[in-house]
């Protein structure tokens, strides 16, 4: 008796990271890192961080040379395909996902 194996679609997700930030004492850098893997997978340009005594104290999210730099992170991600899926909640101002290939759609959420 011969029998058949049904198909099984299997619903792999494709590959996400997220951006996170490295700071030392005087620079500071974006990078995106695989989210399964934990790699490194791209690095924004450096930008200062430490400032003179008497410079004033800007926040990241207001410093125009780290908003640059997170665009030009986010930009290399998009021309390697990379869709931004936005935040997970309470996340850092700058900790965006991304995912390889298409945006999600409501059929991969309910599968």
């Amino acid at each position: 008796m011969r029998t058949t194996t049904p198909w099984v679609l299997s619903a792999t997700t494709p590959p996400q990271c997220s951006i996170a930030l490295w700071r030392g004492y005087v620079t500071a850098q974006f990078y995106a890192w695989d989210l399964n893997s934990g790699d490194v997978l791209l690095l924004s340009p450096t930008f200062p961080t430490w400032r003179l005594s008497w410079e004033p104290s800007v926040s990241l999210r207001e410093d125009p040379k780290a908003v640059a730099a997170l665009e030009k992170l986010e930009a290399e991600l998009v021309s390697r395909d990379w869709v931004r899926i936005g935040r997970e909640p309470g996340s850092e101002w700058y900790e965006y996902r991304f995912q390889l290939g298409r945006r999600p759609s409501s059929r991969d959420v309910a599968a």
